[in-house]
């Protein structure tokens, strides 16, 4: 008989993802089903759903030997570890972190240890936060890389010729804290420079309500700027889609930015990604191999390297194949399996 497993974070079920959370959770969920028995709570937009709550405590009261992953933020989950402590109740618990400020947190002191090692394993997308939880005294913390589910592109990438109009592509949420100001600041540089025809800039993502008349107003100025909407990365097209770009665009500032979902996504379909210097990013983006890394809001540096590209002054081409290489290591059959399901005690 399969082990039972309950799965809470915000999965946005039956729909697209929205974000990183979403995403990676419909990725845990499709996998954990293959080896468990999943029950999912499903806390996308809980304030609307309230019966969610209900729901919960019915769940865990009625299967109180169920492994608990708790897959969001942890001051979502951090009442819930004090409720457990309180009530001396023991199981087996996993806290799948998301985000990239947990481990900031903990060091300051903002959660209570007692109740954080309620949990027995704290999952971490970066080797440096889990370093970090470690040298703070959370139990169980370890390192696990970020995943998708990724099916296998069925031609090599071709790499820029000297020709070629160069295809830069942003890809996750339309806000200000993702860099996408600088990206268009970037733009309108390069277009008073006489670039203008000689590369485009395609957006993709969920909208910030707030941001979206600023946006939409800032590149209807810039001809060879155009927002695409939501790429549909689990539709046969997505990858094949995001393959026809030469490079990626990243110089986000999110405070809580973990190892971005973004990236990987890249990866996979062999794009460099020209990332800006924050929280994990250095972890996941090699300088000059996978990508390359420029300072925080350096919309000159950014610039720069987008005229390099344009110019043939940077070669792509193993850079393709490096991300193509590292994509590998986040496939989620390479990082959730039966062995490491064990390792945990999940199975």
């Amino acid at each position: 008989m399969k082990r039972q497993v309950i799965l809470i974070g915000r999965i946005n079920q039956g729909h697209l993802p929205i974000g990183g959370e979403t995403a990676k959770n419909q990725a845990l969920l499709e996998v954990l089903g293959k080896y468990c028995r999943v029950t999912a709570l499903d806390f996308y937009r809980n304030r609307q759903r309230p019966w969610v709550y209900l729901q919960t405590l019915w769940v865990l009261m009625s299967q109180p030997s169920a492994t608990l992953i708790l897959s969001t933020t942890a001051s979502n989950i951090y009442p819930l570890l004090k409720a457990f402590k309180l009530l001396h109740i023991h199981r087996n618990i996993i806290h799948w972190i998301i985000g990239g400020k947990f481990d900031t947190l903990v060091k300051e002191g903002f959660f209570n240890l007692k109740v954080l090692n309620v949990a027995q394993w704290h999952l971490a997308q970066s080797k440096q936060m889990a370093a970090t939880l470690r040298e703070c005294g959370v139990k169980g913390a370890r390192y696990v890389p970020n995943f998708r589910t990724c099916p296998a592109l069925s031609h090599k990438r071709t790499p820029k010729s000297a020709d070629d109009t160069a295809r830069f592509v942003f890809m996750s949420r339309i806000m200000k804290e993702k860099g996408v100001g600088e990206i268009i600041t970037c733009a309108a540089r390069l277009n008073a420079q006489s670039y203008g025809n000689r590369y485009t800039i395609d957006f993709y993502g969920q909208m910030d309500k707030t941001y979206e008349q600023e946006f939409l107003q800032a590149i209807s100025h810039l001809p060879n700027v155009t927002y695409r909407g939501v790429l549909n990365l689990t539709d046969t097209s997505g990858y094949p889609t995001l393959a026809t770009y030469h490079a990626m665009l990243f110089p986000t500032f999110h405070p809580s930015e973990g190892i971005a979902g973004a990236i990987i996504d890249a990866y996979m379909a062999g794009l460099p990604v020209i990332s800006s210097d924050w929280n994990h990013n250095r972890e996941v983006v090699k300088d000059g191999k996978t990508g390359i890394i420029v300072p925080v809001h350096d919309v000159e540096t950014l610039s720069q390297v987008m005229i390099d590209i344009i110019e043939n002054r940077i070669d792509l081409a193993p850079m393709m194949e490096n991300a193509r290489k590292e994509s590998e290591t986040y496939k989620v059959e390479n990082v959730i399996n039966e062995k490491f399901l064990k390792e945990i005690n999940v199975l």
